[in-house]
């Protein structure tokens, strides 16, 4: 039996959003971390899995996808709206945040019917598994990427898509510390 309330998250309740929520963001951060291993070894000259470096690299990707679930619903319903809105108004999340990108939650959610239209279209050159390293801009035909990382701009490329990596590291960062906080000081919003 579901209880109306006008309240948009029950206060018992608060706990167990910012629990979710610190979930996902420790686990991006898990992949930062791991990223940023990687990276030094490559800039140290030393050689890294590409296939895991990319792994780490998608993974942060479908958590900001996840977190952008919690603050901006698909649903209409006025109780996933009105939990957004309290979860936005709770860690001081604006329209401008990097996380509301709905190109970065459809590749999460839709993956699998972006990858159908990518290999339905008729594609002129090559295609390349994978790539880690500076993107070339002097080729005639450049090549379409499945998953590609430009480490010299912060970029992933997947499906002709392309995404930034550091505004979404850091708004992930910094949501973390927020959560944390509200969870150290007795799991209330």
């Amino acid at each position: 039996m579901e209880i109306e309330n006008e309240l948009a998250i029950w206060p018992p309740h608060e706990v167990f959003y910012i629990e979710s929520l610190l979930s996902v963001t420790r686990t991006a951060r898990q992949n930062v971390g791991q990223l940023q291993s990687c990276l030094d070894q490559l800039f140290s000259g030393n050689g890294v899995d590409p296939d895991q470096m990319l792994d780490f690299v998608q993974n942060i990707i479908s958590c900001a996808g996840i977190l952008s679930r919690y603050f901006w619903p698909a649903s209409k319903k006025r109780i996933h709206q009105n939990r957004a809105a309290k979860l936005r108004d709770s860690f001081c999340i604006t329209d401008d945040n990097p996380l509301k990108d709905r190109k970065v939650r459809n590749f999460v959610e839709h993956f699998d019917e972006n990858l159908d239209i990518f290999l339905s279209q008729l594609i002129a050159g090559v295609i390349v598994p994978q790539h880690i390293g500076y993107r070339k801009r002097d080729e005639q035909v450049p090549p379409k990427f499945f998953r590609a990382y430009y480490v010299d701009e912060g970029v992933f490329c997947s499906l002709d898509m392309e995404y930034e990596l550091e505004p979404i590291v850091n708004e992930i960062e910094q949501l973390h510390q927020r959560f944390r906080s509200s969870r150290d000081a007795g799991g209330l919003l």
